[in-house]
């Protein structure tokens, strides 16, 4: 406990808010609780990964007042409430992803992104598809704050499986010169492309997130550089999204870090540490 309170203090001192104050949230009800532990086996509570991710991370050299935090997540305002760790441990960070987590920023981004390093520093980039599960453990549902009914979550993947289950098949989605909503027209592409796996899941809308979050760990290996100088760490999974009261999880699918053509994994590593954490 004393070894993590240290590090906790140091990347506080260093600028990251590890020691921000959590909201109480109420207990998990159970078929919410189902639901995630049917759909999405392994994942915890978001804010129990706050102080472990920077752990891992200074394990491998990577200080915590020389490194900055890269997010392909979804635009979505609810990934950036509540018990989300990253909100809870860094606060600002460089948007590189839109709409369902894709990375649009793209390459350009990236590279804009990479230029900010600290010297001898590093960079952190988080990665994730979301999904809602609502107090009832419906899936692709959450009630927001301030609002008296359930809406979607996540959004984006909700009304693009909508779409693509009303096409025809053998339908094949044409590039759209609308230049205001090209992401979306990306999201039901993909979607299209997957819909019969989709259809066959016993739950599609969870499949959704599954579908999104194997495009954007796709396209976040082929935009980041394996040959850079410095360190260069990468997590990616789920975050599962619940209704105001309740804490957010998240499910971590890959964590790794590349560093001069090598690339070295530390998902177990950072699960133990979540195990001991508990």
């Amino acid at each position: 406990m004393e070894r993590t309170a240290s590090i906790r203090d140091t990347w506080a001192r260093a600028g990251h808010a590890v020691n921000a104050e959590e909201e109480v949230m109420d207990p998990v009800p159970v078929p919410c609780m189902e639901t995630i532990q049917r759909e999405f086996p392994g994942a915890v509570p978001a804010c129990k990964t706050k102080e472990v991710v920077p752990e891992v991370l200074q394990r491998h050299g990577m200080l915590p007042d020389k490194t900055i935090l890269c997010s392909s997540i979804c635009s979505d305002e609810i990934n950036r409430e509540k018990s989300s760790w990253c909100h809870l441990t860094w606060g600002e960070n460089f948007a590189l992803g839109g709409i369902a987590g894709l990375p649009f920023a793209g390459k350009t981004g990236f590279k804009a992104f990479a230029s900010h390093v600290p010297d001898e520093g590093g960079l952190f980039l988080f990665v994730a598809s979301h999904v809602g599960v609502n107090q009832d453990g419906a899936v692709g549902k959450v009630r927001r704050h301030g609002q008296c009914k359930d809406s979607s979550s996540c959004g984006a993947g909700v009304a693009g499986l909508a779409w693509a289950l009303e096409q025809p098949e053998g339908c094949v989605l044409k590039p759209n010169d609308d230049q205001l909503d090209y992401q979306m027209e990306t999201v039901k592409a993909l979607l299209l492309r997957n819909i019969e796996r989709i259809k066959s899941s016993p739950s599609p809308q969870a499949d959704v997130a599954r579908v999104l979050y194997e495009e954007c760990i796709s396209r976040v290996k082929k935009i980041v550089p394996l040959d850079c100088h410095y360190p260069i760490a990468v997590m990616g999974g789920y975050q599962i999204n619940t209704d105001d009261h309740l804490p957010d999880f998240l499910l971590a699918k890959d964590f790794f870090i590349v560093k001069d053509g090598q690339t070295v994994d530390v998902k177990e590593e950072f699960l133990d540490a979540v195990r001991r954490a508990e």
